[in-house]
């Protein structure tokens, strides 16, 4: 509409320089449609743009025969009417990437903590529904890895963390998010059918255990059902799964590593640690 108001306020100057100077107003126009609209408006912007500009030029030139004026006016509407809105477009091209690369871990590209806790909170809006449907989190710490740091060099730790990345890559599902979310500790949630992710879990510690380094892992696994649209409730519910997760994965550690715990109550009172007996292994 402001792109037709424009026009429309173009033609109706009866002088035909300010009409055609009116038309560099398009430009504050495409600015907007480049910074909240898609490519699609400011190449319609532009192209309503050029066509009141090529009138309002060729009236000019009849009516006073100042073509090298009417060039003039034509160069800097130009550099008016494309520079601003394809300037700004570039601008939100490159805010865009650099967000996009806060979002992840710049070792592994896995996500990190904030942005593993975003990206699963709308993979619950986008499977909510009537069908009995679980959220599962898995809690990865690797084992013994300052060892293998002070062995092998820090050079060797940081492989062995981009492997383990690719292997959890590789052992989830495509609807799976997966996290970096520590120096040595991952976190993996899916949605599932069954509140015990334990075949997802069982491969997951294979695959880090067949990794090039010797590196293993402690995993501990938490589920709970999605039955609620509240994204207040949702998002504790996330919290609730990666806290009681996290216990699951000590228990695994204090047993001895390399194996995987499941905590099989969804709610525990905060700050209450969980025994032994409490953990299915």
């Amino acid at each position: 509409m402001a792109t037709v108001a424009i026009a429309a306020t173009c033609f109706a100057f009866s002088n035909p320089y300010s009409g055609l100077g009116a038309c560099a107003t398009f430009a504050v126009i495409g600015g907007f449609a480049a910074y909240f609209h898609t490519t699609g408006f400011v190449v319609a912007n532009l192209g309503v743009a050029t066509l009141c500009a090529a009138i309002m030029a060729s009236r000019l030139i009849a009516t006073t025969g100042d073509v090298a004026l009417t060039i003039a006016t034509l160069v800097t509407l130009a550099s008016l009417n494309i520079g601003v809105p394809f300037g700004i477009l570039s601008l939100v091209h490159t805010l865009r990437t650099d967000l996009q690369g806060s979002d992840r871990d710049s070792l592994t590209g896995l996500l990190n903590r904030r942005s593993f806790q975003n990206s699963v909170y709308q993979l619950m809006m986008l499977h909510k529904g009537p069908a009995a449907i679980y959220v599962v989190m898995a809690m990865l710490d690797l084992d013994n890895f300052k060892q293998l740091n002070d062995t092998l060099g820090h050079a060797a730790g940081d492989q062995a963390l981009v492997d383990v990345s690719t292997a959890l890559r590789e052992n989830c599902r495509p609807t799976a998010v997966i996290g970096r979310v520590g120096g040595e500790e991952f976190v993996v949630a899916d949605i599932d059918t069954a509140p015990n992710p334990a075949k997802m879990a069982e491969r997951l510690r294979q695959a880090i255990d067949g990794t090039p380094l010797p590196v293993t892992a402690s995993i501990g696994t938490a589920g709970a059902p999605l039955e609620t649209d509240s994204a207040r409730d949702n998002l504790q519910l996330i919290n609730d799964l990666i806290r009681t997760s996290d216990m699951a994965m000590y228990e695994a550690k204090r047993a001895g590593g390399n194996r995987v715990s499941h905590y099989p109550t969804l709610l525990p009172p905060a700050g209450m640690e969980p025994g032994a007996t409490d953990i299915e292994q």
